[in-house]
Parts: structure tokens; C-alpha cells; sequence
């Protein structure tokens, strides 16, 4: 991907507000350190700050839904308007169009796709609760899977997808404004797991950074960041939800109120320490969607020229 192909994808707009290409390297990194930074440290601040609050439930939708996504996204905004000095459009945070329908039934197929992979080779089934869950505990999973497809969805989209991408994007290119927060959003989910050894690393880093070229692509072709994020949102219903949830780990059973079980020990089908998000079927699925996506924009841009 060239930059004669962003010329083609970006708009008018988007060129005009150029100016990036002419700061230093250092500087550009710095930018992206910057955001990344506000992404962790206001993680830690609001746990802190809603640490005191004894219900689970009560201190999950505080925390995550009114505190930190309000305020994650009124300080990436204030660095991105103050000190990178480029209005929200430019990181393609822009109103949503009738295209991100499209983006919601794709977002569905994804994780279905997976579901149907393992369904297929008869290595999946659906387990419940022998007892049933107090109204308290289903209050807890349902906001806890709100939380998590919004957070997911909405902050990590316009931080690796939004701000990082456009960012490197104007200085160098869409290859590497693609594939560098796709890196580091795959290196960042090691804090998720138990295990730091080079088979675990394996099985998040590449898998999960293949998840980040995939959501990059779709930001790429629609320059409009939402599309990534319900896509993404909607991944997580499904893959680490509390609704509903696709595991490898028995003892996942009690933190959801639905469990889609991997009834497989093989690492392949498992995907170590991580789970099925790092598995071959899911693999497979990302594989293909980036496939497909690179298809769609060489043709595009076939068309465009």
C-alpha cells in the first residue's frame, strides 16, 4: 500500500489537515506513546478511584462505562486537539453512516464463522448452570458484557485505530500505520495471560496482531473508525462476553451465564493459555477476512485509477 493509495482513499479534508509527514520520527512516536500512555493511566485511575465500592455490578458500570470511557475519550481528545493539533475527523472519528449496518452483519459473521468451525468437527457444546444464577449475578454478567464490547469496541478502536493509525499513516504509510498498533495490540493482550513463555507469546502476539490488521483494514477502507468498533464490539459479545462466552477453560462456565465449551485439550484447537481467540478456527477466520479485505481494496483501487 502506497501513499499514492491514501491519496486515493483520503479525502479532500483528510489532505488538507496533512502536516505530520513533516514532524520528526521521534516526535511521531511520541504521539503514539502519548495516547497509548493515557489509555493505561486512566485504566489504573478510575480502579483506583471506584476501589471502595462493594458491588460488583454497581463498581463494573462506574468504573468502565461512566468514568473511564468518558474520560479516556476526553483526554485522547484534548491531546489529539491541543498538542497533535488535528480535529476529530481527521482520526476518522466521524458520524457513523448507513455503511456500518453492513459492518454490524459482518460483525455477527465473525465470531459465528468460529462457532461453526468447531461445531463442524463436533468439538464445541453448550453448557448452563446446574443451579440457577441470582438476579444479582445476571445483573453482574450482563453489565460486565456491556462494559467489556463497549470498551473494547470503543477504546481500543480509536486508540490503535483511530489516533495511532492516522498518525503514521500521514508521516509514512498505510502499511505501517496498519501493521504497527496492530503489533502493539497484539503485544499488549500478553498482560492477559498466566504464562510468559514462547509458545503463549506465539499464541497471542500473532494471532491477536492479525486481529489488529483486520480491524485496520476495514478503518483503511471506510476511513471511518465506528465500522471498526462494532465490528470488534461485537466479537466480544460472543468470544469473552458474560452473556454468552466461547472458552477452552472449564471453569469459565461460572463467569458467564452461557458457556459455548471447547470439548478439546489440543493447543490448536484451545489456543493455550489465551484461548479459542488464539486457535486455528479463529485464526483461519482472520486469515480469511484480511483476504478478503485486501481484495476489496485492490479492486477498489483498481477501479479508483
Amino acid at each position: 500500500m502506497t501513499r499514492d493509495m491514501d491519496v486515493l482513499q483520503n479525502g479532500p479534508e483528510e489532505r488538507k489537515l496533512s502536516g505530520l509527514e513533516n514532524k520528526s520520527w521521534w516526535k511521531i512516536i511520541l504521539y503514539c506513546m502519548s495516547f497509548f500512555l493515557i489509555f493505561f493511566i486512566s485504566a489504573i485511575v478510575v480502579d483506583l478511584l471506584t476501589s471502595w465500592m462493594t458491588n460488583y455490578s454497581v463498581r463494573f458500570a462506574v468504573r468502565e462505562i461512566f468514568l473511564r470511557l468518558p474520560i479516556t475519550f476526553v483526554l485522547f481528545w484534548l491531546f489529539g486537539h491541543y498538542v497533535v493539533k488535528k480535529p476529530l475527523s481527521f482520526f476518522m472519528i466521524r458520524k457513523p453512516t448507513k455503511e456500518i449496518l453492513k459492518w454490524i452483519g459482518i460483525g455477527f459473521v465473525l465470531p459465528l464463522s468460529v462457532i461453526l468451525i468447531y461445531l463442524i468437527f463436533g468439538k464445541i457444546e453448550l453448557l448452563g448452570h446446574a443451579d440457577p444464577l441470582s438476579p444479582s449475578k445476571i445483573i453482574y454478567f450482563v453489565v460486565a458484557t456491556i462494559s467489556m464490547a463497549l470498551l473494547g469496541g470503543i477504546i481500543e478502536e480509536v486508540l490503535f485505530r483511530g489516533y495511532m493509525f492516522r498518525i503514521l499513516e500521514e508521516k509514512w504509510n498505510t502499511t505501517i500505520a496498519i501493521l504497527g498498533p496492530a503489533m502493539l495490540f497484539g503485544s499488549i493482550h500478553l498482560l492477559m495471560i498466566d504464562s510468559i513463555d514462547l509458545v503463549n507469546v506465539i499464541l497471542v502476539v500473532i494471532p491477536i496482531s492479525l486481529v489488529g490488521v483486520m480491524f485496520g483494514l476495514i478503518v483503511y477502507i471506510t476511513r471511518n473508525v465506528w465500522n471498526a468498533v462494532v465490528v470488534h464490539g461485537i466479537w466480544n459479545l460472543f468470544m469473552v462476553g458474560r452473556i454468552i462466552r466461547t472458552s477452552a477453560f472449564e471453569e469459565h462456565q461460572f463467569n458467564a451465564i452461557y458457556q459455548l465449551q471447547i470439548t478439546s485439550d489440543h493447543i490448536l484447537l484451545t489456543g493455550g493459555s489465551f484461548g479459542v481467540e488464539s486457535a486455528v478456527p479463529a485464526i483461519a477466520v482472520y486469515l480469511t477476512a484480511i483476504l478478503v479485505l485486501l481484495l476489496y481494496t485492490a479492486r477498489k483501487c483498481s477501479r479508483d485509477t
